[in-house]
């Protein structure tokens, strides 16, 4: 009797911390609200330039973050150009990818599309041009191409993206060897029979959404890290190449891409890596020009390097 009672009491305490945590969650107001006006976004994307960036996080339970999680970074990411952003956890590369969505607003200094606060756009028009992938993703329990276009699918032009994302992501051989092909529902939340995908496949499929929108900004956030070397730097190729210059009409409309990478043999592919620490951007350059640098980059390589020899060699 008193094993039961003592279960039933720790299960009250457990349900009553869902419940508060749901309580907080429902009445949980945007520090930024979503149906926020402003300028319209431009035809065309040039620049995002961070101008002396400061941000530290907001209070959390009353407690005030004092540590910087960003200090005055600037950097200019051009269209066309593919910009690695490395640094061991914790350093500010997926904070920095947080303002850039604008999920949050500076603490100090301002983020500039073509030379405009982001803070001046219309908030669902500018985070439109941004196409994403995090390393905390989610299937859904939906066919795998709407799993891509997070959408019911309605249109043959919508299957034909879906299907040409899942491509370029290196996922769709093994998505069509499922039951239905990329009709196969994913996960089993509602449906028992549906299909199970290894983390390195549901990687991929969740990359695909970033190609199956076709941003002018690509942010990736470690988007290949439930992959083998191998696999990983394939991807990479693909991801290069297709930030690359694309054809719009008559024009040219090239991407803006950010990539954080936990492996530099991949992030050296890159126009330009940034070497994060600490908050703060403390190496800019060339694969070549860091490691010739001799610095913090430099060390990093080498030592990731030698990990890897090390491996192979078992």
């Amino acid at each position: 009797m008193l094993i039961s009672f003592t279960n039933s009491l720790s299960a009250a305490y457990q349900n009553g911390l869902y419940a508060k945590n749901l309580k907080t969650f429902l009445s949980y107001e945007a520090k930024i609200p979503e149906d926020q006006d402003g300028l319209p976004i431009p035809e065309r994307v040039e620049t995002l330039e961070l101008k002396d960036v400061s941000f530290r996080y907001p209070e959390q339970d009353g407690e005030k973050q004092e540590k910087y999680a960003l200090k005055h970074v600037s950097y200019t990411f051009y269209a066309g150009k593919r910009t690695a952003l490395v640094g061991h956890n914790g350093s500010g590369k997926s904070t920095l990818i947080k303002l850039l969505m604008r999920l949050y607003d500076p603490t100090e200094g301002c983020i500039l599309l073509n030379g405009i606060d982001i803070r001046k756009f219309n908030l669902q028009a500018y985070r439109s041009l941004i196409g994403t992938t995090f390393q905390d993703f989610e299937l859904f329990s939906m066919s795998v191409v709407e799993n891509v276009i997070l959408q019911k699918l309605e249109t043959e032009e919508q299957r034909e993206r879906a299907i040409n994302a899942l491509r370029e992501s290196g996922a769709l051989e093994q998505m069509e060897h499922l039951e239905h092909g990329v009709d196969t529902i994913l996960t089993r939340e509602f449906d028992d029979n549906g299909a199970v995908l290894s983390g390195g496949q549901a990687q991929k499929v969740a990359v695909a959404r970033s190609f199956a929108k076709d941003a002018p900004i690509v942010l990736l956030d470690e988007p290949s890290s439930a992959l083998d070397p191998v696999a990983e730097y394939q991807m990479y190729e693909t991801i290069m190449e297709l930030c690359d210059a694309k054809k719009v009409g008559a024009e040219q409309q090239k991407k803006i891409a950010i990539i954080i990478s936990h492996r530099l043999s991949s992030g050296a592919m890159a126009d330009t890596i940034c070497l994060m620490q600490e908050g703060e951007m403390k190496e800019k350059g060339t694969h070549l020009e860091l490691m010739q640098k001799r610095g913090i980059y430099a060390d990093m390589y080498l030592k990731q390097a030698e990990s890897y020899l090390q491996d192979a060699a078992v």
